[in-house]
């Protein structure tokens, strides 16, 4: 494994727009400590010395439809690892197609909606 100063990890689980940001964040513990297990994780450590800095969202599939900016550019520019659905892909699709506006803003991605022309419609 390389030195990352962060990663992020999505994941999408049925049901979860109901459960609260507190309780998802002990699901994302269970998907971490399962990580923890695993050979990579410990040869990482032992590599450089510190666990890495994994932050974690779990969103429902209907969530990914708001268009979160923070996980819009984990959808444009991160590693599919797992999509049966191709939720993540299709949404992927929509973003480069130009249907939700993107752009650069100190060196993160944010939706520009003051570059959106008049009378342009775009799903938020």
């Amino acid at each position: 494994m390389t030195d990352l100063s962060s990663s992020d990890l999505l994941i999408i689980l049925d049901g979860v727009e109901k459960i609260s940001l507190i309780n998802r964040g002990e699901i994302f513990n269970f998907f971490f400590n399962r990580l923890r297990n695993t050979k990579e994780f410990r040869e990482y450590v032992l590599e450089n010395r510190k666990y890495p800095k994994i932050n974690g969202i779990i969103i429902s599939p209907i969530e990914i439809s708001y268009n979160n900016p923070k996980v819009l550019y984990m959808i444009l520019n991160g590693y599919i690892l797992y999509d049966p659905q191709n939720l993540l892909q299709e949404k992927r699709k929509e973003i480069k197609e130009n249907k939700i506006k993107i752009v650069n803003y100190k060196h993160d991605k944010l939706i520009d909606l003051g570059k959106v022309k008049k009378g342009e419609v775009i799903d938020l």
